[in-house]
């Protein structure tokens, strides 16, 4: 009855501390603390400080590794041979492969191959790296976790069916081998940061984001057909669930909204490349950030709307069909695919930009201060607009300009129309005006004769000009530029300036010197 009773109690883990007093084999046991080496149900300790650093000489299998509070310096664990962890229970804590919590700044870097025997988690919960060499999933999963960050540089694989990555807790994953895992890449929390195209392993089965974190791109990377499923606005501190953190990155998944989400382009400039349709019916997507992007893929939530912020560029190639609200608060959005008629656009705020060489079938409001251009800022580009055209008081419209009378075009296609207002006012990209040039039909489809292009102006430039109406190709507007500003007129006022200049300077001069003389009875010294 004992036996058995003693048979039935479960064996807890044994913490087994690294002395490297001997030498650096991991398998001799004179440099374990028991004076054994730690097997499946043990943990290898580090602890104190020692002489010499680990290394595999043959294969090897432990529980977990624990980096502790009390750790007196950096661990390295090197070699070739292949460490496997089983996962165990580390500090109380159950499942886990790795636990890194010392408090001081110390780092754990694990070099020699490692492998997993059972699903189990790592966690860092310092603020120093764990840096992860090579590792086999098998058929397991792997949850990274903790509020550090964890790299794993080399090779993720699964040596049979699918195996696993999850990244959970606030901290940072990065991943930067060429990866040939065959499972899902789950980001739960935190953020997962790919530096390498083949990151998420194979595209087989997918990656989600879920709300609350985010996946980072880096490295000007191409990452081929991995469908995402993405969701929120980001991790804390994240300016989307998706962001491109640097460098012109590719991503060719079909998206899946999951719900309201934003995607950011912090630098550089995010591409996703797929011209399937990004589905999820009544999301919103909001695009944002001070770097560029664009979407080859077909907008297709229903009635979810988009909303573009922040100061970059975003091109819209697909042939969109969502029909919620387009709202454009800032930067720059191009349309060269095309715009759904039940999508309402609106462009706020002085600066922001609507803009492309697509077509925009519904009806559209440009604000004060913001600006309606035809085409990207190169002549012969032609934007069509199919819907009502609003421009609002101090709204601006923008064309580029050429030689030989070329220019890019704003088109009022069929069903559309526009309403200028009575003294609109115009930026023009200069690309080679020369005078006397009648730049015909920079705006087409207008119908009746606004009779009000007397008073329209071109703000940002010094010619002599004049708008007409041409009741030819359904009603346009023609623009005759007459006169440049000589090169003359410049040099005159810079001389004119220099002569004004030096007489009040002098005349100071004078004066100055008098009143010394007249205070000190003495002769002045002119001083400049």
């Amino acid at each position: 009855m004992l036996g058995l009773l003693a048979s039935a109690t479960p064996s807890f883990a044994a913490d087994v501390s690294w002395n490297g007093g001997n030498n650096t084999h991991w398998s001799q046991k004179q440099n374990w603390s028991t004076n054994n080496v730690p097997t499946s149900t043990d943990n290898a300790k580090f602890s104190g400080t020692f002489t010499n650093q680990p290394s595999t000489t043959a294969a090897a299998t432990v529980g977990g590794i624990w980096m502790a509070t009390g750790v007196g310096q950096n661990v390295t664990i090197g070699g070739t041979f292949v460490l496997t962890l089983a996962g165990n229970t580390i500090n109380g804590i159950a499942g886990l492969g790795i636990l890194v919590d010392n408090t001081s700044a110390f780092t754990l870097t694990i070099n020699c191959p490692l492998a997993i025997s059972a699903a189990q988690a790592w966690t860092n919960n310092s603020g120093n790296l764990l840096t992860i060499g090579a590792v086999n999933l098998s058929t397991f999963g792997l949850t990274v976790n903790g509020t550090g960050s964890t790299s794993i540089t080399g090779i993720i694989s699964a040596s049979s069916s699918a195996g696993t990555i999850t990244k959970s807790g606030t901290g940072t994953l990065t991943l930067s081998g060429t990866n040939t895992y065959t499972g899902t890449t789950t980001v739960s929390a935190g953020i997962l940061n790919i530096q390498n195209g083949s990151a998420l392993g194979t595209t087989a089965a997918g990656t989600t984001v879920s709300s609350g974190a985010t996946l980072q791109l880096q490295g000007s990377i191409t990452v081929g057909a991995e469908a995402l499923t993405i969701s929120g606005t980001g991790a804390a501190g994240q300016n989307g669930a998706l962001v491109n953190v640097s460098g012109t990155n590719n991503y060719g998944g079909l998206l899946t909204l999951g719900a309201a989400t934003t995607i950011s382009s912090d630098s550089g400039t995010l591409n996703l490349t797929n011209v399937g349709t990004i589905t999820g019916s009544g999301s919103g997507l909001t695009i944002t950030g001070a770097g560029s992007g664009s979407i080859s893929s077909i907008i297709g939530t229903g009635t979810g709307s988009l909303t573009k912020n922040g100061s970059g560029t975003w091109t819209l190639a697909g042939v969109n069909t969502y029909t919620g609200a387009t709202t454009v608060n800032a930067g720059t959005l191009n349309v060269t695919g095309s715009l759904a008629s039940g999508s309402t656009v609106t462009v706020n705020n002085s600066g922001t930009v609507l803009g492309g060489t697509g077509t925009i079938n519904g009806s559209v409001s440009i604000s004060s201060g913001a600006i309606l251009r035809a085409g990207t800022g190169s002549t012969g580009q032609t934007l069509t607009m199919r819907g009502a055209v609003t421009m609002g008081s101090g709204s601006v419209l923008s064309l580029a300009l050429g030689a030989s009378g070329a220019h890019s075009t704003l088109a009022i296609g069929p069903g559309g129309s526009i309403s200028f207002q009575s003294a609109q006012v115009f930026n023009m990209i200069d690309l080679g005006v020369t005078a006397g040039t009648t730049f015909t039909g920079i705006i087409t489809g207008i119908g009746s004769d606004p009779t009000t292009e007397g008073s329209w102006t071109i703000n940002n430039q010094s010619w002599a000009y004049n708008f007409t109406y041409d009741s030819s190709n359904g009603g346009e507007i023609n623009l005759t530029v007459s006169a440049l500003p000589e090169p003359s007129t410049y040099v005159a006022g810079a001389l004119a300036l220099a002569v004004l200049c030096y007489g009040l300077c002098a005349r100071f001069a004078r004066v100055r010197f008098r009143t010394q003389r007249s205070d000190n009875n003495q002769p002045a010294t002119i001083n400049h």
